[in-house]
């Protein structure tokens, strides 16, 4: 009797002991799903980390190009690659709960008292008049979950979740002027009427056929408008990575044709037609000019006349005849032109001197 007793004791005790093992190894399961899950606070948490001053910088390095030397340095201690390892910085900042403390700017918040963090009204206000709208839709949202601080985030996950969240972004905005650009009473950004359609482009879906992306996190959406500016919502998705979201880098989504490498064809040009060729060749005639000149003024009559037959054929080549006019056959110049000619010429060189002697004073 006494070991059937044991005996049972000993087999409702196991039972339990494998119970509890079982509710443990769901409650890690759990855990796991829950932390591999990103969250709207997270979503806003991100967000609120785009805009954080002291993480301009990291922001700045992850949108430029890095050089050789940089992209060794990650190799390196931490005080040496801070340039070149940007994400790890950010996700530091992010996992930060104690100095990093964002919070939601739509609604009011209150002390609890002496040395405690701020906490939300209950029940909740909007901070703003402008609010009003949409706090309806974000009142719950909270960048500053502190229950989720024993989640760490790593560079993989602030890389992946910030892409996801720059394509909604960029739909949200897209659907937001896609709503209202038949409307003559459209309003200036922020205005009550603008804010209760930015409300509606969160929800808005593609229709079949259509290019666009369905937007997740939407009250996270709705929320940004209260963080972002204008200019950055104009300008994220020309910053799309390659191969995610809607890619406005070339005319306003186009693909940039490949650059092809033309190669000149043999033969098409000569040696006569090079630069070089024809440097030589007006060398050269300008040399001919300046002998003719010369036996011009002061050669002999023949050398006067052989140098006006060839200024004449120079200044009038011969056409279709295949023949070299005649300074003689074409006109006759007297001793009088003859000489009026060179008169013209001395006159010229005397304007010349004078106007060196100017320019000397």
């Amino acid at each position: 009797m006494f070991v059937l007793l044991c005996y049972t004791l000993f087999t409702i005790t196991e039972q339990i002991v494998e119970e509890a093992v079982i509710n443990a190894e769901e409650a890690d399961q759990a855990n796991v799903v829950r932390n591999a899950q990103t969250t709207k606070d997270d979503i806003v948490r991100l967000i609120h980390l785009y805009k954080e001053p002291s993480a301009q910088k990291h922001w700045c390095n992850l949108r430029r190009i890095m050089s050789r030397a940089e992209l060794d340095s990650r190799k390196a201690s931490a005080v040496y690659n801070e340039t070149a390892s940007p994400l790890t910085y950010l996700a530091e900042i992010f996992n930060d709960y104690e100095d990093f403390r964002p919070q939601n700017l739509m609604v009011q918040y209150v002390s609890p008292g002496p040395n405690q963090h701020p906490v939300k009204k209950m029940p909740y206000q909007a901070s703003q008049t402008e609010w009003c709208y949409l706090a309806n839709f974000t009142h719950d949202l909270e960048p500053t979950n502190v229950s989720r601080q024993g989640i760490i985030r790593g560079e993989d996950w602030i890389k992946a979740t910030w892409t996801d969240c720059r394509k909604y972004l960029h739909q949200m905005f897209v659907n937001y002027n896609r709503s209202g650009q038949h409307d003559d009473d459209k309003d200036e950004w922020g205005s009550e009427k603008e804010l209760q359609r930015w409300s509606r482009a969160a929800t808005w879906k593609p229709k079949s056929g259509t290019s666009g992306t369905i937007i997740r996190y939407t009250s996270a959406m709705i929320y940004s408008i209260a963080v972002l500016e204008l200019a950055d919502f104009e300008g994220i998705g020309r910053k799309m990575p390659k191969g995610t979201g809607v890619d406005a880098t070339v005319n306003n989504g186009a693909r940039a044709s490949r650059h092809e490498t033309k190669k000149r064809k043999v033969g098409k040009y000569d040696d006569s037609s090079s630069i070089v060729e024809m440097l030589k060749e007006g060398n050269k005639k300008d040399q001919q000019l300046v002998a003719l000149r010369i036996f011009f003024e002061s050669g002999s009559e023949e050398e006067k006349r052989m140098a006006r037959d060839a200024l004449f054929a120079y200044a009038f080549p011969a056409t279709n005849t295949g023949t070299t006019p005649s300074y003689d056959n074409a006109i006759t110049l007297d001793d009088d032109s003859n000489h009026s000619m060179e008169d013209e010429l001395s006159k010229q060189d005397n304007e010349n001197e004078v106007n060196d002697e100017d320019s000397t004073v």
